[in-house]
């Protein structure tokens, strides 16, 4: 019989003569053992923090608590069990009561395989526990049943999609230990087995895949190729056999994945564009933790099939492989799907690993436009192109200037590109616009734009500037420029002539139209960039002033001329006289 002092003193904790029963069916061998009492007790669960440690609760009430699990970093994988211990003290009718409840905490601590890994290895931890995922002990009752035994659990997470496969491999020393392997997927579903054969009454035949003291099971991470089934996939152990002269019986755990990149599943399929006639040839890797050989298998699509090889593959290696789909010359445009399927000889009997693709058959290129500024023309500055790439299937748009990229887009649409046509020559240049789609189908248009950032040359050479002028004055100036658009002179703001090409003119200007007093001639020439170049100058007319100074002077003269008449008259009468 046990007692609670069982906790605290084993020896208070038993009373009577513990029996232990030994039966050796069907052999009169004489076997030899040794009996090992072990005592265990609990200790102190640092992973597990109570607030408040201590609370009140009152009569036909309840109070909370909360309990916090931190799983330590370096915590190895496995399952791990511990209690929560309540001590209540109830006092009824000035009676006091003390009862202890233990609430059972179990926690899973998984094995992420990193995601650069072909192999992982996990060694047993040294520690000590009675429940520990990496020691049996031999605890099972043959005379119960089937599922009586040692269980151990192992959570392992595949977090690489490219995964297409894993090998989980258990090895033990005990030659007579047997271990069964149960795999299960994310959704708890069994993949694969290795068990060793029943006997009925909780007794088992010595079986293992290997014929060797370790064991493993298969997990298909990618079934049919419906998903990357990325997750926790948990192997169930099962201590079937106990040698007996190890005690106890360590577990090693070795986990082997096989990757596949690029993955293609039905949910996510790798998607392929081409063209009518095209051999469309796609480049795999095949990564492995373990020695693969035998790899082979097929492609099919459009209603026909292709042989896969890649034959042997060593163990943490990669092998790439290429895999060839003709597209027939006379398919319609569409999406058609096609399937590579890969077995190799370490992968129990079941379906292969697939690989899904859609085939995308596009005969139609790209609509691609330059639409602003118009073809041939003029430009100066900073001036936006406005341009256009559409396609179902577009790759990318690219632009050119003179040959050289200068602008790149990966999606249709309309675009917008700043030139800055400063930084070129002047003179005749070209853009075109390149759009590509997927399966190699292409279109370009390209225009054609003269810079010009010169402006054009302009002068008045005559009259003088500041000079005073009266009656009609000749003006003489001069414009050039190889794209002139007009030419023009102004007086006073006024417009007076045009031209509408380079060269050298005369105007003449009759200022009598004019007020006296200061004038401004003015030459603005234009090209047809918009580029434009003037020339000022200042002179001033004197047409009234001269006038009334010409009649002033004229009045001198007649008022003159009749004392010079008197004067003479005077002067014959008095020669006469004399």
């Amino acid at each position: 019989g046990m007692s609670w002092f069982f906790y605290t003193d084993p020896i208070l904790g038993v009373t009577g003569i513990p029996v232990i029963y030994v039966r050796q069916p069907y052999s009169d061998w004489p076997v030899e053992f040794t009996i090992t009492v072990e005592f265990w007790k609990r200790a102190e669960c640092e992973a597990i923090t109570l607030e408040p440690s201590t609370l009140t609760v009152p009569a036909g009430g309840s109070a909370n608590f909360t309990a916090t699990v931190t799983v330590p970093e370096d915590a190895a994988m496995g399952v791990y069990e511990a209690q929560i211990i309540v001590n209540s003290t109830v006092t009824v009718e000035e009676s006091t009561y003390t009862t202890l409840t233990a609430i059972p905490v179990s926690a899973v601590v998984t094995l992420p395989i990193p995601e650069d890994a072909l192999a992982y290895t996990v060694t047993p931890p040294d520690w000590d526990m009675l429940y520990d995922p990496y020691r049996v002990r031999g605890m099972f009752d043959w005379a119960w049943r089937y599922e009586s035994g040692d269980w151990r659990v192992w959570s392992i997470e595949i977090t690489d999609p490219t995964t297409v496969a894993a090998f989980v491999t258990c090895n033990w020393t005990g030659e007579y230990t047997d271990i069964d392997m149960f795999a299960l997927d994310p959704t708890h579903r069994v993949i694969d087995a290795s068990m060793s054969p029943y006997w009925g009454g909780g007794m088992f035949m010595w079986s293992t895949r290997t014929g060797d003291p370790n064991d493993w099971v298969y997990m298909d991470t990618s079934p049919m190729g419906l998903t990357a089934m990325t997750g926790v996939y948990t192997v169930l152990l099962h201590t079937v056999l106990f040698n007996g002269t190890v005690f106890p019986e360590e577990l090693n755990c070795t986990v082997k994945l096989v990757k596949l990149a690029p993955r293609g599943t039905l949910d996510n399929p790798i998607y392929v564009y081409a063209k009518p006639g095209d051999n469309v040839t796609l480049t795999f890797t095949l990564s492995t933790g373990l020695n693969l050989t035998g790899v082979a298998g097929g492609a099919a699509a459009f209603g026909l099939s292709w042989p896969v090889y890649v034959g042997d593959v060593g163990a943490l290696s990669s092998e790439e492989f290429n895999v060839t789909i003709a597209v027939p010359d006379d398919i319609e445009e569409g999406v058609y799907p096609a399937v590579i399927m890969l077995s190799m000889d370490q992968m129990p009997p079941g379906p292969p690993i697939f690989t899904y693709l859609t085939i995308v058959v596009d005969d139609t290129a790209p609509l691609v436009s330059i639409y602003a500024p118009e073809d041939g023309s003029i430009l100066r500055g900073a001036v936006n192109v406005s341009l256009f790439g559409f396609d179902a299937y577009i790759d990318r748009v690219e632009l050119y200037l003179d040959n050289t990229l200068v602008g790149t887009w990966d999606y249709s649409g309309n675009f917008t590109y700043l030139l800055n046509t400063t930084t070129y020559s002047d003179g005749l240049h070209n853009m075109t616009v390149f759009g590509f789609d997927l399966a190699g189908n292409s279109a370009n248009a390209t225009v054609f734009f003269v810079f010009d950032n010169t402006p054009p040359t302009a002068g008045i050479t005559a009259p003088t500037a500041n000079a005073t002028y009266v009656g009609n004055v000749t003006i003489t100036y001069s414009a050039s420029d190889p794209l002139m658009a007009y030419v023009t002179l102004y007086i006073d703001g006024a417009p007076v002539a045009n031209w509408s090409h380079s060269g050298s003119y005369e105007y003449v200007w009759d200022t009598t139209k004019y007020g006296d007093g200061a004038h401004t001639i003015t030459l603005v020439a234009k090209d047809l960039a918009g580029n434009v170049a003037t020339d000022s100058i200042t002179v001033y007319t004197a047409n009234v002033a001269r006038a009334k100074a010409a009649a002033r002077n004229m009045g001198i003269v007649i008022g003159a001329i009749p004392l010079l008449i008197v004067g003479i008259a005077i002067g014959y009468l008095i020669k006469r006289k004399s």
